[in-house]
């Protein structure tokens, strides 16, 4: 039996080296900058989509209703909002039962002084010592 021995050049491909092809560009590419639809979405967060979808077609750019709500849904995730603020109302809440003394409670009654103030929450205070007091007497 014959062994062949063959030779690296005789095995060695031939390589062609093919460059690509440029990409073509047209003068409407050319002269239009490129546009990060997200950020701008972001950018204008505080409209309504619908006024962000006309916004960005009076800047010549097409968006979908469906991709706003997407990233806005996103950016306010991680921005940890909701998607309407919700109004601290200044009427007082009553509490019904015994109420247990706790961290949260305490943490309640501090954000309560500082959106009163302090001369507010002193006349509460005087109010509340006195009905305490003519309580305590009967």
């Amino acid at each position: 039996m014959r062994q062949f021995c063959l030779t690296s050049t005789t095995m060695a491909s031939k390589k062609r080296s093919k460059l690509a092809p440029k990409a073509k560009t047209s003068k409407k590419t050319a002269a239009k900058p490129a546009v990060n639809k997200s950020e701008f979405i972001r950018s204008n967060a505080s409209l309504p989509p619908q006024e962000i979808v006309a916004k960005a077609k009076s800047k010549g750019f097409d968006l979908s209703i469906a991709m706003v709500y997407t990233i806005l849904s996103e950016y306010r995730k991680k921005q940890g909002k909701s998607k309407t603020p919700k109004a601290k109302s200044s009427s007082t809440t009553t509490i019904t039962g015994a109420a247990k003394p706790s961290a949260s409670l305490e943490e309640t009654l501090i954000d309560a002084v500082v959106d009163l103030g302090g001369k507010t929450v002193q006349d509460l205070l005087q109010t509340a010592i006195s009905r305490v007091k003519a309580t305590a007497k009967r």
